[in-house]
């Protein structure tokens, strides 16, 4: 049966309807103007290669109510985030002052993987001093593999592919750019969101930006709460229209930002705008009984985090909740002491260990079936099966646990200072994303994470979560936590060495260099994503050696298998020409490890404070025992220095009996930021130490001592 004419317009007609919304619309040039052609200086910095005289950037959202999805760790109480389509698109105007230093502005490139959907358009028109134009549209992309997974074929290949693995740069290179030119950008791409969250930061390096204008529509539901926070504002303005669900933000004259060392995220400095969506309905899930009554009804006004802080409090009762069986094992672990802090300890150390047993265990990798019904299942991890567990029935369980053993602990939910700067008022629980267990042992509160990939020791934090307070799980209430940061005495590279050096300057021995707390977290962390046999590469780095011409051979690492010890790496140096000769003397640098190094801060000028990870120790042993019928001048006297964060001692002693010369040094940073105004200071000091570093000291033959060979 043929459809009539009418029939097929009628139907053309409503594909066309159906498909439209979900296509980007072409972009409408604006005309340049005269003014903009002649202009032949940048307005905001003098030194700029090229400025953005107006950014436009607009976010549509599509209805999501109706297409939800539970968290990926959803538990008791959980929300259902949207699942939304989002189309966004940019439009930027540059004026080109510099066409050399403005190549990587005209060049646009987009890395994808093959499993994303590429719904991603981009025009460019190019206007040059003269008033013409030429257009640049996807017709003109650029194409190329970048990474590309070597594969098996048939089934065993498709089953072991990694489907994340082969990225395609495209790209689009602006030609025939001059000096004056006016290039005009468009781009359009479709996100699909899956947890309410979306993050955008504005400002651009060695670009400044005159005129910035964003746009976010949403759709209007009843169901879903919109937040939109701006951090780093610059002096912009936001305003909503509760009628068209509307949020604009505008700002001006915005600087550009620099890749300076030591630098903060972008977030901390850029203007980033960050919106959230949450579902106003929490719907609670039964994996199993309630074995704890329902909190009441947590008003507003105990505080914005009380009611997210009532129910993480209700899983850890609910979820965490001291059977009989787990009173046992809590008492068996804890039998023989009555030191709260060595209780919490064994405890722990019980739960990491499960948790390693678990990462390893190649039968619950692929055969998920169930969820874990109790915590007391965890007990017996190796009997669990075709089992689900999830990363916070871990934490459940160690909250059980400290609690069978009369320990009063929490949860804590942290943000992540490697993130962005906390704010309480930034209320929405995608700003806390890290979980941990608070357990108080005596006045203190410790905190400890049993999931960490990597283990760690009882008390030991990831340094991404100190310096920001966290949020405990407690009922009805909004109760922030103090995490410091740790001592610069807990994290510290230690080196020792015991050296030979030859008459012809050569130096060459053993040394161990001990890692503790972050930095030997950082090591058994590196070492873990690399082949045991390809250690030796990072020996040299991992010594501080590695852009120098030594040679450094690794013998043995020791501590990997305790999260509670020290990392120690064992090594041989070989240093041809370490000391040259000059005037029948050997000069000899006291600071072998810093022989050669630029200061820690270097740049004279800093836009943004500077951003360490933690405070540390660095100190040296090092005992050189010195060619026959050699010794040293005057040694320098003992330099002692420090301010306010920073101290540092390098001190030189000589031992005529055996005729060997000691060095001793040491550098402590407490500091995990320096604002722009102190960083002068601070980079003055850091460069007096260098110079300390360098000093140097003559080896003189002593008359009638022939060298030895």
């Amino acid at each position: 049966m043929r459809m009539s004419s009418s029939v097929w317009l009628g139907l053309s007609i409503l594909i066309v309807v159906l498909i439209r919304p979900l296509a980007a619309a072409d972009p409408k040039w604006e005309p340049v103007t005269p003014a903009e052609l002649a202009e032949d200086k940048p307005q905001i910095e003098p030194e700029a290669a090229v400025e953005i005289l107006h950014y436009r950037m607009e976010i549509e959202k599509s209805p999501s109510s109706d297409n939800m999805i539970r968290l990926r760790n959803g538990m008791y109480g959980r929300t259902f985030a949207p699942i939304s389509k989002t189309g966004v698109s940019r439009s930027m105007r540059f004026k080109i002052y510099d066409p050399i230093r403005a190549i990587d502005v005209t060049r646009f490139v987009r890395l994808w993987r093959d499993t994303e959907n590429r719904e991603y358009e981009i025009m460019a028109r190019l206007t040059l001093p003269d008033g013409t134009s030429q257009t640049f549209s996807k017709d003109d992309l650029r194409k190329r593999n970048v990474l590309e997974e070597g594969r098996r074929n048939g089934l065993l290949g498709f089953l072991g592919r990694s489907y994340d693995s082969d990225v395609e740069e495209t790209f689009l290179a602006i030609t025939g750019v001059v000096k004056g030119a006016v290039l005009d950008v468009w781009e359009w791409e479709r996100e699909r969101s899956m947890y309410g969250w979306r993050m955008n930061t504005i400002q651009r390096v060695d670009v400044p930006i005159r005129q910035f204008e964003y746009v976010s529509r949403n759709p209007a539901d009843r169901k879903i709460k919109h937040r939109c926070f701006i951090l780093n504002p610059h002096g912009g303005k936001m305003s909503s229209d509760e009628k068209t669900n509307q949020v604009t933000f505008t700002a001006q004259n915005l600087p550009s930002i620099r890749r300076e060392p030591f630098a903060a995220p972008d977030t901390y400095n850029s203007l980033t705008i960050i919106e959230t969506d949450e579902s106003l309905e929490r719907v609670v899930t039964r994996r199993h009984p309630f074995k704890v009554p329902l909190p009441e009804m947590v008003p507003f006004s105990l505080g914005p985090w009380a009611g997210f802080s009532t129910q993480k409090d209700l899983e850890d009762s609910d979820l965490g909740f001291v059977t009989d069986r787990v009173q046992k094992k809590a008492s068996e672990l804890v039998a023989g002491t009555d030191d709260p802090k060595e209780k919490a300890r064994r405890i722990y150390a019980f739960v990491q260990t499960l948790y390693q047993r678990f990462r390893n265990r190649a039968d619950l990798e692929d055969t998920f079936m169930r969820y874990v019904e109790d915590i007391e299942e965890l007990v017996n991890l190796d009997k669990i099966d075709s089992t689900i567990i999830r990363e916070p029935d871990f934490h459940y369980f160690l909250v059980g646990l400290l609690r069978g053993a009369g320990l009063e602990c929490h949860t804590a939910i942290h943000p992540l200072r490697s993130a962005f700067p906390f704010q309480v008022d930034l209320i929405s629980e995608q700003f806390l994303p890290f979980r941990s267990v608070v357990v108080k042992a005596g006045d203190d509160w410790i905190l400890c994470n049993p999931t960490s990939d990597i283990p760690r020791g009882f008390g030991m934090k990831p340094w991404t979560v100190e310096g920001v307070p966290a949020l405990m799980a407690m009922p009805r209430q909004q109760a922030f936590l103090n995490i410091p940061s740790l001592a610069a005495e807990n994290s510290c590279a230690e080196t020792s060495m015991d050296l030979d050096l030859d008459a012809d300057g050569n130096l060459q021995g053993r040394c161990t260099r001990t890692f503790t707390g972050h930095e030997a977290h950082k090591v058994r962390e590196r070492l873990r994503q690399t082949r045991q046999e390809l250690w030796w590469i990072y020996a040299a780095s991992l010594f501080d050696l590695d852009d120098s011409s030594s040679e450094v051979r690794l013998l043995k690492v020791e501590g990997l298998e305790s999260p509670e010890e020290p990392v120690r790496m064992h090594a041989t140096l070989n240093w041809p020409s370490y000391a040259p000769m000059l005037n029948n003397r050997l000069m000899f640098v006291l600071s072998i490890l810093q022989a050669g190094q630029p200061p820690l801060l270097n740049e004279s000028k800093r836009t943004t404070p500077v951003f360490f990870q933690y405070p540390k120790i660095d100190k040296s042993t090092v005992v050189v025992r010195l060619p026959q019928g050699y010794r040293p001048g005057t040694l320098p006297k003992p330099i002692v220095s420090s301010t306010g964060d920073f101290a540092y001692v390098l001190g030189a002693t000589y031992d005529s009996e055996h005729g060997a010369l000691r060095v001793e040094r040491s550098s402590i940073n407490r500091a995990i930021d320096i604002p722009v105004e102190k960083y002068a200071q601070a980079r003055d000091w850091f460069q007096r130490v260098c110079v300390a570093d360098q000093i140097g000291i003559a080896l003189t033959r002593q008359p009638g001592n022939a060298p030895s060979k």
